[in-house]
């Protein structure tokens, strides 16, 4: 027995519309009445309720009809992608073509050493229902939509199309995400892109694919990490320039580095240590994709005073008259 309003009544449908009339009217009241967009939070949660209603009496009901419906929902679902899986090998889907979307993104090193999730536009409102990712996460697996269920599509026309393994669900048939239908898969409610997740030690020139953001098309982004003033990287090593006095050079000295992403560390400098020096720091350097890290090297650079007056001038005289040669 249902409790609480009607969820057709909520999103203004009659009485058993279909699930495509009920995903239009929620995509249409939800870019009204969305939070961010300045609409009401208790009418855009109301609204949220009644399509997750619908789509959970749609899954029941879409089990529950199965032919060798047994042992619950969860024995249904398994049968289900069995049976796309021998319909697959009968007849092969055809994947209806998709736009791709290039974007880039830039990133600071302590951003790529990192990792995470990062907006693709400063200015973009990020939509709640999917915190920015434009897809959001299914209670199970469900069909995968690039290829119908069937892990694999042919891609071509005539005599020189292929089969190929789909990559949305590395050909397994079945994901456990969904296009958010607040936002198409954007991530955003105003026709920009939300966030985009960047594996940590990425460097320049990786791209990301993330499918089904926006519609019937795919994103791609391709970051770029942008060295500071002081530090570079060469491939996972970090290389830092570190200018010190010339008294420190000669009498040795701690001097404190900062690290990646707020990393402290506390390098020891021998005395007479020479200019263009370079300290290794094994193990410091940036995250590799792959595990572990790269090594920080410390460049150094002695400062040299102008002595040519003063009490400077003075002090460089007598060491240059008590020890020069």
């Amino acid at each position: 027995m249902l409790r609480g309003p009607d969820p057709f009544e909520v999103l203004g449908i009659s009485n058993g519309a279909g699930r495509e009339e009920a995903e239009e009217a929620f995509r249409r009241l939800a870019k009204r009445h969305h939070p961010d967009a300045g609409g009401d939070r208790n009418r855009f949660e109301a609204i949220s309720a009644a399509i997750d209603h619908i789509r959970r009496n749609v899954a029941a009901a879409s089990a529950a009809s199965h032919p060798n419906f047994q042992g619950g929902f969860e024995h249904a679902f398994t049968r289900v992608f069995e049976s796309m899986h021998r319909a697959s090998r009968r007849q092969e889907h055809v994947r209806a073509e998709r736009l791709r979307v290039d974007r880039e993104i830039n990133l600071s090193l302590d951003e790529a050493h990192r990792g995470g999730s990062f907006r693709l536009d400063p200015k973009a409102i990020l939509c709640s229902g999917c915190k920015g990712h434009g897809l959001v996460e299914c209670s199970g697996p469900v069909a995968c939509p690039g290829c119908g269920g069937a892990g694999a599509y042919r891609q071509g026309k005539g005599i020189v199309s292929v089969q190929t393994s789909c990559q949305d669900c590395s050909g397994t048939g079945a994901v456990t995400w969904a296009q958010c239908s607040a936002c198409e898969g954007r991530g955003a409610l105003d026709g920009r892109y939300g966030l985009v997740t960047v594996p940590r030690g990425v460097d320049t020139g990786f791209s990301i694919s993330c499918p089904y953001r926006g519609g019937n098309r795919d994103l791609r982004v391709t970051v770029f990490v942008r060295n500071d003033h002081l530090r570079s990287r060469r491939g996972d090593d970090l290389f830092v320039d570190l200018t010190i006095p010339i008294w420190d050079a000669a009498l040795g000295c701690d001097v404190p580095i900062a690290g990646l992403a707020g990393e402290s560390l506390n390098l020891k400098i021998a005395a007479g240590t020479p200019s263009g020096k370079c300290l290794k720091a094994k193990g410091k350097g940036i995250n590799r994709m792959d595990g572990g890290r790269g090594d920080l090297f410390v460049v150094l650079k002695v400062e040299i005073p102008d002595a040519s007056s003063g009490p400077l001038q003075k002090a460089f005289r007598d060491l240059k008259s008590r020890f020069g040669s």
